[in-house]
């Protein structure tokens, strides 16, 4: 498949797994999403490696 960028103000939006910060997606995901709260990270890592993008 084909990465897909998106700049917004100060951030990218990106499907590469390679430049995804894993650490602040967790962080979000963890703290802030509401529905995912305290998520292991471990459970993040392989729901990104396990994407199909």
């Amino acid at each position: 498949m084909k990465t897909i960028e998106i700049n917004f103000e100060d951030f990218l939006i990106t499907t590469g797994k390679t430049k995804m910060d894993i650490l602040v997606i967790h962080a979000f995901f963890s703290n802030y999403s509401g529905w995912s709260d305290n998520i292991p990270l471990e459970k993040v890592k392989v729901a990104i490696d396990n994407s199909q993008n």
